[in-house]
């Protein structure tokens, strides 16, 4: 136990909350111990959690758990955990922001085989968390991952901290290792030394993207090699257009990113190359038709892919204006909803709802599952034939 508390310490995933209040541009195979268990019941008796009861937030909290094995926790009194040479708080979410919805959406882009894997058992909802006097947007750990969701109500907030800590989770050097892994810090440029936690955190824009720093993304990449691994993962995953064309010139990140993939690859053999390819391949999509991407299938839904504005890419299916009349209009489809499920499969980008519609027939019922804001909403849609005029 004692030295599974000094791991806390040493990577608990520590997303620092200043980012967040600007404008942005396991399971038996797992790792985890029988003492990482111990700590995360500690951890939810002292905070005092229950699963939220919210009707609006029960059934994204039921497909958590029914999809993932994941709990969807809220803290309902303040919470304090103390270590003689730490200390971590946090107080109960206030907000309105559905985090299941947004934990679904995150989680979506996964194989289920790796969150099955990867040692994620619990989603703690919470506010005002600190790691002794310093704001965090998040923390991971022993399976749980901490989301201080006051600060993180913009969606490419969320999904850069939800990514961060997910890698953190799971990452196979959490062993104790984190701080000599050698294998990472010879990557680094010769002479190259983190500058620690305590000299990155008081600063601001630490998590902001950077491009002007070799080998890494952020300041707070320069902090540990646990964050600049966990930093390096969650642009890979919000930002993979930004981020790979930052690999066309800067080697030392590029190894980087070769090794993080070939590593979570060996581990879990479905994050493989097709897995990345889907991460970036969105933003091919809509600079190749930024109106409308047609593929003539026999079945007719009338949706186009979308660009959004706000945020940067993030590896889902965002829809456009659904054409007049179409089985998606009429079903209630509008703008802007980010299509996630069909029936039981997973979409990912546009080109899966391509491939999905493309194997139906005309007149073939299918049951949507789409985000709209943050609301999870269902749809029956009855498919059509492809208008003459198309």
């Amino acid at each position: 136990m004692r030295a599974l508390l000094i791991l806390l310490i040493l990577l608990p995933s520590l997303l620092p909350s200043e980012v967040w209040s600007q404008e942005g541009n396991r399971s038996p195979d797992s790792g985890h111990s029988k003492s990482d268990e111990v700590l995360s019941d500690r951890i939810l008796s002292a905070a005092g959690i229950s699963e939220r009861d919210s009707k609006k937030r029960e059934e994204p909290a039921l497909l958590l758990k029914q999809r993932y094995n994941v709990k969807l926790n809220a803290i309902q009194a303040d919470f304090r955990l103390n270590h003689r040479t730490w200390q971590v708080t946090a107080k109960p979410y206030k907000g309105k922001m559905d985090v299941g919805s947004r934990v679904l959406q995150a989680l979506s882009l996964y194989p289920e085989d790796f969150i099955e894997k990867s040692g994620l058992r619990e989603i703690i909802v919470c506010e005002d968390l600190k790691l002794n006097n310093d704001v965090m947007a998040g923390l991971g750990p022993a399976g749980q991952i901490f989301l201080n969701c006051a600060l993180l109500e913009k969606p490419y907030s969320f999904s850069r901290t939800f990514h961060h800590e997910l890698f953190h989770v799971f990452d196979p050097k959490n062993d104790g290792s984190l701080l000599s892994d050698s294998s990472w810090l010879n990557l680094n440029r010769e002479g190259f030394e983190y500058r620690g936690l305590n000299s990155i955190l008081s600063r601001e824009g630490i998590t902001r993207h950077r491009d002007d720093l070799p080998g890494f993304l952020s300041l707070y990449s320069t902090a540990t090699a646990a964050e600049d691994k966990a930093e390096l993962f969650s642009f890979l995953i919000c930002a993979p257009g930004w981020v790979e064309g930052l690999l066309k010139r800067d080697a030392c990140l590029a190894l980087k990113a070769h090794q993080m993939k070939r590593e979570i690859e060996l581990r879990f053999p479905s994050m493989n190359a097709q897995f990345w390819q889907y991460m970036g391949h969105p933003t091919r999509v809509w600079e190749a038709s930024p109106e409308f991407v047609l593929i003539r299938n026999s079945a007719f839904l009338g949706v186009p892919a979308f660009d959004p504005a706000d945020d940067p890419p993030m590896g889902w299916c965002e829809i456009g204006r659904p054409q007049p009349n179409s089985p998606a209009e009429l079903a209630g489809l509008v703008k802007g909803d980010v299509i996630v499920w069909i029936d039981k499969q997973r979409i990912r980008s546009f080109e899966d709802l391509q491939a999905i519609i493309a194997k139906c027939q005309p007149g073939q019922q299918i049951k949507l599952f789409a985000y709209r804001k943050d609301e999870l909403i269902t749809k029956e849609i009855k498919l059509g034939r492809w208008p003459s005029d198309f």
